[in-house]
């Protein structure tokens, strides 16, 4: 069974400039996340996808295969999931169209190897079409209601609310490090996340996804004191 990985870094991120290629520890975040793929020994070949000659000058440092993107899907509300869609039908893989593939985004330098490793022998012995990494949340959550001058609870019940540890969460969030999908099945249906879903838990401090400066500047002191 071929098993795959790509790894989206678009140029022209505009909340923090040329994210993709900011430095952490000694490589950048794009070489972080090829490094953690590599180590992990699960993948048959891995695919940098962008737009950029920067980035693709910094993927080929790692030999890893890159693939060209079009430009319409590397602007700012390119989805993910049609860049997929692209990637498995016109990149030209060494071993024809894999059977399996996972996504890993660059923005997720506390991920490990042995994460990634985890998490695809999770996808297989579970027999799933498809799987995501989560992190068990036990927040009390609130939205506004109609007009947004008020707010009301939406997973609990403040007249019952009951100690944190007591609240018997079944709550998660997605963090943005792995997924893995059966090829053919997201052929099919478009979407990363179909059929039976399974899921790789992870910790709250190896799940910063990296949007901001702030996200930017915590990754680094967790990685900085083995915390991550």
């Amino acid at each position: 069974m071929s098993v795959i990985a790509i790894i989206p870094a678009r140029g022209g991120s505009k909340g923090i400039p040329r994210k993709n290629l900011l430095p952490m520890g000694s490589s950048s975040l794009l070489g972080h996340a090829i490094e953690c793929a590599v180590e992990s020994k699960v993948f048959d070949e891995i695919i940098v996808t962008t737009e950029d000659q920067e980035i693709a000058e910094e993927a080929a440092k790692f030999d890893v295969g890159v693939s060209h993107r079009p430009l319409e899907h590397a602007g700012d509300s390119a989805e993910v999931d049609p860049l997929l869609l692209w990637t498995l039908t016109n990149h030209h893989f060494k071993s024809g169209t894999p059977d399996s593939c996972a996504l890993l985004y660059a923005t997720a330098p506390l991920r490990r190897s042995n994460h990634v490793k985890e998490a695809y022998e999770e996808f297989v012995s579970g027999g799933f079409d498809s799987l995501l990494s989560l992190v068990a949340d036990n927040s009390y959550l609130w939205e506004r209601k109609l007009g947004g001058k008020t707010v009301q609870a939406t997973n609990y019940e403040p007249a019952r609310r009951a100690a944190r540890q007591d609240e018997n969460w079944n709550q998660f969030y997605e963090n943005k490090a792995i997924y893995f999908f059966n090829v053919k099945g997201f052929l099919d249906t478009k979407c990363r996340l179909f059929g039976e879903i399974g899921f790789y838990e992870m910790s709250k401090a190896s799940s910063i996804d990296i949007d901001s400066k702030e996200d930017y500047e915590l990754a680094k002191l967790l990685r900085l004191h083995g915390l991550s």
